[in-house]
């Protein structure tokens, strides 16, 4: 224990020590169930686990055991062998309020129904139990019983001090369900209160607040929230399609409501975008532009749907907003950068989609005929001879792969490209133990770039 209270260091030491403890002893059932909080408490999960069954098998009638073994199974992320666990451990002590609140959680990660007995049952036990107020919330918001869920979020509030805006947000998300918009816009507030940079709390304060003034129709906001429970349900569904055709009849009704709803834009324009519908996308896209709500996810999807059509001006347009809300975007600067290759001419607009192509081919023979392909519009693309190469040089075509390199280094005067080519045409005579030459490629890496530790 001495080497626990030492920060990492001691913890190293102290795992090492009991390592040793169970080597010399294989029996010795303290030191894996030591072993197994330590592991635990470091978030390694699977080997907190192991070691907590070790010491289970050596003392199966050590019923703490079973709530850690339960407990570390279920951070593992294996939910039915956790289940098996925490309930003997629950039968053993059935008011045990730690050894409830796992076993409630695992059975509703499973969608077992009796896990709201257990909820239930924890709230009786401690009625000023926070964490069993929150977890009886979230179980009744989760299945959509709002009305239950409010009973709890009232409680819960009333309670304790909250510092989680995501509460709010759902005890408000359950009270416009049951269109309570006075207390819900109250607890929308609240929510934004606590994270002023939630773009959707914000909105959805500012939606109910004009509902309750009658300045906002009621039936649009309904419309709109019935139709993100559909594109919800269409992430884990085999048939989307159907899901995603009744988001968009929902969303349009509530456009047609309100047609400055730029929830509902947002939401049509990511189905259209993912359904490949990209007139209709970029409408909605170009509404967010234009009103002054768009992200930068939303000026980027505008910016490719735009180069698609070959709008390449308002496409770097679109590149460049998007990349004055966030510089840092690498993607972005390499499209925004491609189209300016493309506007001044230096690589030709097809030739850019086939390479796009080749580079996006999950699949290698794809691959390399869209990156020929990509060469055979434009000779002069020299990126598509990198990509080219390197995939050749992934599969195994080294002679192809020096080929290409070779082709590619004639292609640019810069030092940084060529030094590229050299590094590359390096390794194609390296794995092929032709060494001298391969030395040679590297000397001129290093002449052409210095700071290459490569």
């Amino acid at each position: 224990m001495k080497y626990e209270k030492q920060g990492e260091i001691g913890w190293r030491k102290a795992i090492d020590a009991y390592r040793k403890a169970v080597r010399e002893d294989a029996g010795f059932a303290e030191a894996y169930r030591s072993l197994g909080r330590l592991y635990e408490l470091r978030g390694h999960y699977q080997q907190a686990a192991e070691n907590y069954k070790l010491a289970l098998s050596i003392q199966p009638n050590e019923s703490g055991l079973y709530l850690a073994y339960g407990r570390a199974l279920f951070n593992a992320g294996k939910y039915q062998d956790a289940l098996k666990y925490l309930q003997q451990y629950n039968a053993f002590f059935p008011l045990d309020k730690e050894g409830i609140e796992w076993l409630a959680e695992t059975q509703r990660l499973l969608g077992d129904p009796n896990a709201e007995i257990l909820y239930l049952q924890l709230a009786q036990i401690d009625s000023q139990n926070a964490d069993a107020l929150k977890a009886l919330a979230n179980y009744y918001y989760e299945d959509r019983q709002y009305a239950k869920a409010l009973l709890y979020f009232r409680k819960l509030t009333a309670l304790t001090k909250i510092t989680d805006a995501n509460i709010f947000y759902q005890f408000g998300f359950c009270l416009v369900q049951t269109q309570q918009w006075d207390e819900a816009q109250k607890q929308f507030e609240n929510a934004v209160a606590l994270n002023g940079q939630n773009e959707l709390f914000k909105e959805y304060a500012d939606i109910v607040a004009k509902i309750s003034k009658k300045l906002f129709h009621a039936d649009a906001f309904e419309h709109y929230l019935a139709a993100v429970y559909q594109v919800d349900a269409a992430e884990t569904s085999k048939e989307k399609l159907p899901l995603y055709k009744n988001a968009i009849e929902l969303l349009n009704s509530a456009l047609a409501q309100e047609p400055s709803f730029v929830l509902a834009h947002k939401e049509l324009a990511r189905i259209n975008y993912t359904l490949g519908k990209d007139d209709d996308a970029l409408k909605s896209y170009e509404f967010l532009i234009h009103a002054g709500k768009a992200s930068k996810y939303d000026y980027t999807n505008a910016a490719y749907l735009s180069f698609r059509k070959d709008h390449l001006e308002k496409a770097k347009t679109y590149y460049e907003a998007s990349l004055l809300i966030d510089p840092s975007q690498a993607d972005v600067q390499h499209y925004l950068q491609t189209i300016e290759k493309i506007l001044n001419g230096s690589i030709k607009k097809e030739s850019y989609f086939f390479y796009d192509k080749g580079v996006k081919a999950s699949a290698a023979d794809s691959a390399e005929w869209y990156l020929k392909k990509a060469i055979a519009v434009d000779s002069s693309y020299y990126e598509a001879y990198l990509e080219l190469g390197n995939l050749q040089m992934r599969i195994g075509k080294y002679r192809d792969a020096e080929t290409t390199f070779s082709k590619g280094l004639l292609l640019s005067a810069e030092s940084d490209i060529q030094a590229t080519f050299h590094y590359n045409l390096g390794l194609t005579y390296a794995r092929r133990d032709l060494h001298d030459k391969a030395i040679v490629q590297f000397q001129k890496t290093l002449e052409l770039d210095p700071g290459d530790s490569d």
